[in-house]
């Protein structure tokens, strides 16, 4: 009978034709509802009788099974739909995008930023040995090299963090030694900064030492790695606001007063977070005639660099890739700035020095009597 036909001609399709394509039909022919086979019921039957055109779209429901272009096209959105799947399970957010490392850079006061005269009081210097420069005397280009170690790699809208100082000046006597804001030093820093667009950059958090070691001077360097570790951990538990989590510190002492012990104790115990340490070499033409010859080292890694003026600071600092060579040709021009304000004697040691790191430096001052 054709309705037998009909069932064997189904059958053959589906073991002749390609498994996807069988697969297709027969979840196509599952999927029909009981009314649907209810509603074919007639349709067989007038087939089975010999009435109606099995070519006639009255009678014959076309869309009960998939054309060979539909089995394809849901293969292909299988396909899709896998590796879609895939993608989404492979898939990890990128990571966030890391904050400017700032750095901070941490200063002594005495011998390190203004010299001390080598003033003696009951047989103990008063802050520091220096004897080549006037007591109060700043030392040129001092300024310009801590902005451009605080600026340096900062995007244009990050402003620099402010500068730090560890002092062996004693809290006691602060009345007469605290920087406060009017003091001439800060005023300096912040008028360095001006020049550059940095409003509010100089002088932060100042951290003091005691009489204690003014008495007995070789606890200094201790007293001053105690108190960097109370800048340390300010800085640590404000870094949501900035500091501490990309904070790297740079430390600016001289050979003087147990500057270069604080140094080393600040690389021993914090190496990963400090980037370098300078110190000014200094000395007491009185007590020592000869000036001592430090060699540069390094600790932990980290370079601990000795300098006579701040134009071979810089020139080191663009060795190791602290600043750049235009921010080293910046800290020379201001240093012969500040020097031809202080020092009219041009065969005076200042001079000498000076000329001997500008010409290592490979810098050419366009007044030639300075090579003199």
């Amino acid at each position: 009978m054709l309705g037998d036909q009909t069932v064997l001609g189904f059958l053959s399709s589906v073991f002749t034709t390609s498994p996807a394509f069988r697969e297709a039909r027969c979840r196509v022919w599952r999927g029909c509802t009981y009314s649907r086979r209810d509603r074919l019921r007639p349709l067989v039957k007038t087939l089975d009788s010999g009435g109606g055109n099995r070519n006639n779209d009255t009678y014959m429901d076309v869309d009960l099974f998939l054309s060979r272009e539909e089995v394809t096209g849901i293969e292909k959105e299988k396909k899709v739909a896998e590796e879609d799947k895939q993608g989404i399970e492979s898939f990890k957010e990128p990571p966030a995008p890391s904050k400017p490392e700032r750095i901070q850079v941490i200063t002594d006061i005495d011998d390190t930023v203004k010299s001390s005269g080598g003033l003696r009081v009951a047989g103990q210097y008063l802050g520091g040995i220096d004897s080549q420069y006037k007591r109060g005397d700043c030392y040129p280009g001092v300024f310009q090299f801590a902005l451009e170690m605080a600026t340096s790699g900062l995007p244009e809208d990050v402003e620099p963090l402010p500068m730090a100082v560890l002092t062996a000046r004693a809290r006691e006597l602060k009345f007469a030694l605290a920087l406060e804001e009017h003091h001439p030093i800060c005023r300096k820093y912040r008028y360095c900064g001006m020049e550059r667009g940095f409003d509010d950059w100089g002088i932060g958090p100042v951290l003091y030492g005691s009489v204690k070691e003014w008495v007995f001077q070789s606890k200094k360097g201790v007293r001053k790695f105690r108190n960097f570790q109370l800048l340390h951990n300010y800085n640590a538990s404000n870094c949501g606001v900035g500091m501490g989590c990309q904070t790297k510190y740079i430390y600016v002492g001289d050979t003087g007063e147990l500057d270069l012990h604080a140094g080393k104790l600040m690389l021993q115990k914090y190496p990963s977070e400090m980037k370098a340490v300078f110190l000014h070499v200094v000395y007491n033409e009185r007590d020592d005639p000869a000036l001592k010859n430090y060699e540069d080292t390094h600790v932990k890694n980290v370079p601990v660099l000795f300098f006579r003026t701040y134009v071979g600071a810089a020139r080191k600092a663009v060795e190791h890739g602290i600043i750049s060579e235009a921010a080293m040709r910046r800290v020379a021009a201001k240093a012969l700035k500040d020097l031809l304000r202080i020092e009219p004697d041009h065969s005076s040691s200042k001079w000498v020095d000076l000329r001997k790191d500008i010409k290592d430096s490979d810098l050419v001052p366009r007044r030639h009597w300075l090579w003199k």
